[in-house]
This record gives structure tokens, sequence and C-alpha cells, in this order.
């Protein structure tokens, strides 16, 4: 029996580590979500940071896109070292549901095969979360529910499903107020 135990909770590691080592499949959503920040630093108190985000259409038929879901949801993480070991925790701040302010939900974009839809977007950096510099990352999610008006001509396909953008990391510094230098 005191054999049996040892051989037992190695198998189990064993199953976990196949388990969590199982590659990521491609899923197979026709439209992919990507997140880049062209200035990946900002100071702390800075009431937003500029975003970029592209829409692209990767199936093999035209595909219209409501841009009122760009954005549907919006995760920041803290990254942070904590103690000797040099571990990593995370704070984070959600914002989910609320399209951003600029679009128009009635608003339908085409896209061909291969095209892409870019808008550059302002993110929103609450005070309290944002108020330490250090190290944050940043994903954006879209949502196809925001469907416009029915339209006349149904050849075209409305992509009516859910997104999740890459993680861009980025830098909150403490930066010196002109008074300061």
């Amino acid at each position: 029996m005191r054999l049996r135990l040892p051989l037992l909770s190695g198998f189990c590691m064993v199953v976990l580590i196949v388990i969590t080592a199982k590659p990521v499949e491609r899923d197979d959503n026709p439209v992919l979500l990507r997140l880049v920040m062209p200035e990946p630093t900002v100071c702390v108190g800075s009431k937003t940071i500029e975003a970029e985000v592209e829409l692209r259409n990767v199936s093999g038929q035209p595909l219209g896109l409501t841009v009122a879901g760009i954005g549907y949801s919006v995760h920041f993480r803290a990254v942070e070292t904590t103690g000797e070991s040099g571990g990593v925790c995370c704070r984070s701040s959600d914002s989910v549901g609320d399209p951003w302010p600029d679009t128009s939900p009635g608003k339908l974009t085409i896209l061909q095969p291969g095209q892409s839809y870019h808008t550059k977007r302002e993110l929103g950096l609450d005070d309290k979360f944002f108020s330490w510099p250090g190290i944050y990352k940043v994903s954006i999610d879209y949502s196809g529910r925001f469907k416009p008006p029915a339209r006349d001509d149904s050849s075209i396909q409305v992509f009516d499903g859910f997104l999740e953008s890459n993680w861009v990391l980025f830098e909150l510094q403490a930066c010196n107020s002109p008074s300061e230098e």
C-alpha cells in the first residue's frame, strides 16, 4: 500500500501536466480581434491611453460587423511582483456591457475576405486602479449582439459572435510635473 500512494500521486501529477500543457486550438471564429498600443507608456494621473483596434475577416465570405460591439468589455490587470520570491499577483479592473461612446449601434460594416476594419480608441484609466506606477496589461472583447436594424440585403452574413483580443502590456510611469523640474 505504501508504494501505491507515491505512484498514484505521480500519476495525478502527470495527468495534471498533460491537461495544462494541452496546446491551444485555433477557434473557428471567422473574425480576429487585435489590440495594439502605439504609445505603451503613460504617466500616473493620465485619464486615457490610446489603443488601435483591428477586426479582420479571416473567413472565405463577406461578413457584416457592427462596430458598436468593439470594446464590449475592457479588462485591465496590474502585473506586480511580490516579495523576495518574485511571485506575480494581479489586481484587476473590468468594464463589461457598455459600447464605446463614439459608436453607432445602427452602423453595419461589410468586410470582404481578408479585409480589416481599423479604429483608434481611448481607453479610460480609472484614478483609483491606476494610482501606482508599474506594468499593466489590457485586453478588449467584441460582442456581435449589438445588431443593426434589419436590412433589405440578406445575402451578407452578420457576425453575431463574441471575440477576445490579445493582451497588451503598457507602463504607467511617475512623471515629473513641469513645476518639479
